[in-house]
């Protein structure tokens, strides 16, 4: 059986911080208690989990598809970030032309804009 985070109390900072100032007799009464309390926090969520799943709601539990979608996301995200940079990069490699080319179509659209404004006024017989 796979143990989870929870049933793994020697990763916890607090953990350690306590055990390293309490004498090695509370030590022993100190594990137990986390031990006692994380199979608690367990049986708890696992029984939570089947009284959900007998309501027929969904439970994300499975530990290696989550591990798989979290991958999945972060590796969207890199590659949205990468093409963010190189966007920057090539702003920054040719900055002014970018600009005239924004201000050209600017000036591009005006006269088209005047053009059609021209043009239906004389249509209209102005």
């Amino acid at each position: 059986m796979r143990r989870s985070l929870i049933s793994n109390p020697n990763k916890s900072p607090l953990l350690q911080r306590l055990l390293r100032k309490a004498p090695a007799a509370s030590k022993r009464n100190v594990t137990a208690i986390v031990f006692n309390k994380v199979e608690t926090v367990e049986n708890k969520m696992k029984w939570t989990n089947v009284l959900y799943k007998a309501e027929g709601l969904k439970i994300k539990d499975d530990e290696d598809t989550l591990r798989s979608s979290l991958k999945k996301e972060w590796g969207d995200q890199n590659e949205s970030i990468v093409e963010k940079q190189k966007r920057q990069e090539e702003m920054e490699e040719h900055p002014t032309s970018v600009k005239l080319e924004k201000e050209l179509l600017m000036h591009i659209s005006d006269i088209f804009t005047t053009i059609l404004i021209f043009s239906t006024d004389r249509l209209k017989g102005h």
